[in-house]
């Protein structure tokens, strides 16, 4: 079946403005419902009810659609090629916490190839979208990612997943690697976020492990769309099931990946 990407962007934009309302109508508030997923994985009725808003509105475009969503897990449909991958709220812990760093991501799977993706910050109000073939844009206008040739002029995001002591050591082993080759780094608490500012060259590179496919959808195809390259830490070709991701302008992604396994 062929499908309007207009219509694509029209319908990832008008439900993640629906989602940020039910965000913003509950961030800062001192009466959220908050439950334990597992340990130091959070979820509140926002997340539930903005994960709810968004898939009614894609419903009305899309009725046949199947969904792949972090609060609902996946429905998938046997009318329909087309999936979406949705994170309702990316840095739920943040959100929790009253610090203005998360996001609605929302990716689209067409025959199970990532087509499109979209993520919306509703503190900026900033909008980024990407469709195959076509481009990355914020806000309408077309991004690219950094032009920094070296990985001492760059600034790395990374982040950790709190609830697998496992990977926090691994993590804090790369980390150590990198961090005298660099200029900086940030660990913001939204994968997805860090993934669109890569495309937008805030960040130069990003690397993280055991990831889900709604944490990395829309920011993989942002990176692509945006001349970025997204792989394994082993240069693996990009799928939304790898154990590992590194995202970066082409410069320094080798130097990137070099420095993950220095002394290996």
């Amino acid at each position: 079946m062929k499908y309007n990407y207009e219509q694509i962007v029209s319908v990832l934009k008008s439900a993640s403005l629906l989602g940020s309302e039910v965000i913003m109508n509950t961030f800062l508030k001192t009466d959220i419902n908050i439950s334990l997923k597992s340990e130091n994985n959070y979820v509140t009725d926002a997340d539930i009810n903005t994960e709810r808003v968004i898939i009614e509105r894609i419903k009305k475009d899309f009725p046949n659609s199947g969904f792949i969503c972090e609060e609902s897990g996946n429905q998938t449909s046997s009318d329909s090629d087309m999936s979406w991958i949705i994170d309702p709220i990316d840095g739920t812990n943040n959100f929790i916490s009253g610090y203005p760093h998360f996001c609605i991501s929302i990716g689209v799977l067409i025959n199970d190839k990532l087509v499109s993706g979209s993520i919306f910050n509703p503190i900026s109000n900033e909008f980024f979208h990407a469709v195959k073939g076509k481009g990355s844009f914020l806000n309408g206008k077309k991004i690219k990612v950094s032009s920094t040739k070296s990985l001492s002029d760059s600034i790395l995001g990374t982040g950790f997943i709190m609830s697998d002591r496992n990977s926090i050591d691994i993590n804090l082993k790369n980390l150590n690697k990198l961090i005298k080759g660099i200029r900086s780094f940030r660990r913001s608490g939204s994968a997805a976020l860090d993934l669109a500012y890569v495309a937008c060259g805030r960040l130069d590179g990003f690397w993280h492990l055991d990831l889900k496919p709604w944490d990395i959808a829309a920011g993989a195809i942002l990176v692509q769309e945006a001349d970025g390259i997204v792989t394994g830490f082993r240069n693996e070709d990009f799928n939304l099931y790898s154990k590992d991701l590194l995202a970066s302008n082409i410069n320094i992604h080798k130097e990137i990946m070099d420095g993950l396994f220095k002394n290996e």
